[in-house]
């Protein structure tokens, strides 16, 4: 083993192999001629890829909070249609809660927001307000209803997140920080 080592070696250094006398060839890296990466190298790898991090995380953050707005508001839409549906086959609002519609509501609201229905009083029985809250406190949708019809649905910003998203939702360009936004795509029911 010992002597075809050194005939390895040998041939290595023959004036014609250069190229085989270097870091990339495998031959030579068992043969102990590799010396790594240096430390520069190691740092430059280890910039780029922060650099590249602090770019993308940022993005990855507004992504996951427009899909979580899209999800609320896909929601809110389907409590708003359900509670039309509610007030064609009782004539009010009254009872309308949670526990009288077919939608399998997330605990609480969910994770990320809270969802509120109101409204349906005695004293205000064609009236119902249907509200998601975003729980960090960027945004309100709000579902309002008047004799069995969705009279309005809109975004209200709190914060320039807020604006943001709501814009997301289909706001128009010109809302801003705690003005409600209409959402005109789904103003209106038939």
């Amino acid at each position: 083993m010992k002597n075809t080592s050194k005939a390895i070696l040998k041939l290595l250094k023959h004036k014609n192999c250069n190229p085989c006398f270097s870091k990339h060839n495998p031959l030579s890296m068992s043969l102990g001629f590799s010396k790594g990466f240096t430390l520069i190298e190691l740092l430059v790898v280890v910039l780029i890829i922060g650099i590249l991090s602090a770019v993308a995380l940022p993005q990855y953050t507004k992504a996951v909070e427009k899909a979580r707005a899209a999800e609320a508001f896909t929601m809110l839409k389907s409590l708003s249609d359900a509670a039309v549906i509610y007030y064609m086959q009782n004539g009010s609002y009254t009872g309308f809660s949670n526990d009288t519609i077919d939608i399998s509501m997330p605990e609480s609201g969910g994770k990320y927001f809270q969802f509120n229905l109101g409204g349906g009083y005695v004293y205000a029985p064609n009236h119902m307000d249907i509200t998601a809250t975003h729980k960090k406190g960027f945004f309100t949708l709000s579902s309002v209803h008047y004799g069995g019809k969705r009279s309005r649905l809109y975004c209200k910003p709190w914060t320039d997140d807020g604006v943001s998203l709501c814009k997301a939702l289909g706001a128009p360009a010109d809302c801003a920080k705690n003005a409600e936004c209409n959402l005109p795509m789904f103003a209106t029911s038939n």
